[in-house]
C-alpha cells in the first residue's frame, strides 16, 4: 500500500513539471518596437528582432516600418526604422500600410542623425 502512495506522489509530481512554463528560446529573436529600437539602439544592436509596425513603401526612398499608423501619415521621421528589403525581389503592395510582423538583424546608426536599419529579413508577415 505504501509503494502505491509514492508511486501516486512521483505521478503528481510529473505532471506539475510537465505542465510547467518552459523558458523561452534563447536563440529566438528578441521582440522589441520600433520606439524600442530609436530609443536605444545599442542595446539591440545585431541582434535578431521581432518587431510590428506599419509597413511604408514610397515611390521613391527606402522602405520603412513606423510604430503607428499616424506616424506614417504625418511622416514622423524620428518614429521609423528602415528596411532592407528589395521591392524588386519582393511583392510588397499587399503589406502597404498595414500592420506587419518583421523578423530580422537590427543594424544600430552610427554619428549623428544616423538611422537604424532592420536587414537579414527572413519574415515579413501581416500582423494581427
Amino acid at each position: 500500500m505504501r509503494a502505491y502512495s509514492y508511486l501516486g506522489l512521483v505521478g503528481i509530481c510529473l505532471f506539475l513539471v510537465s505542465c510547467a512554463d518552459r523558458p523561452a528560446a534563447k536563440n529566438g529573436p528578441k521582440e522589441a518596437t520600433v520606439s524600442q529600437l530609436l530609443s536605444s539602439p545599442e542595446a539591440f544592436d545585431g541582434a535578431r528582432v521581432l518587431v510590428k509596425g506599419f509597413l511604408l513603401q514610397p515611390m521613391i526612398g527606402d522602405i520603412a516600418l513606423y510604430q503607428t499608423e499616424p506616424d506614417y501619415h504625418h511622416g514622423a521621421r524620428e518614429s521609423h526604422v528602415r528596411l532592407d528589403l528589395d521591392p524588386k525581389t519582393r511583392d510588397l503592395m499587399r503589406f502597404q500600410l498595414k500592420r506587419c510582423a518583421v523578423e530580422g538583424t537590427f543594424h544600430a546608426g552610427h554619428g549623428p542623425g544616423a538611422e537604424g536599419r532592420i536587414g537579414d529579413i527572413t519574415r515579413l508577415e501581416l500582423a494581427e
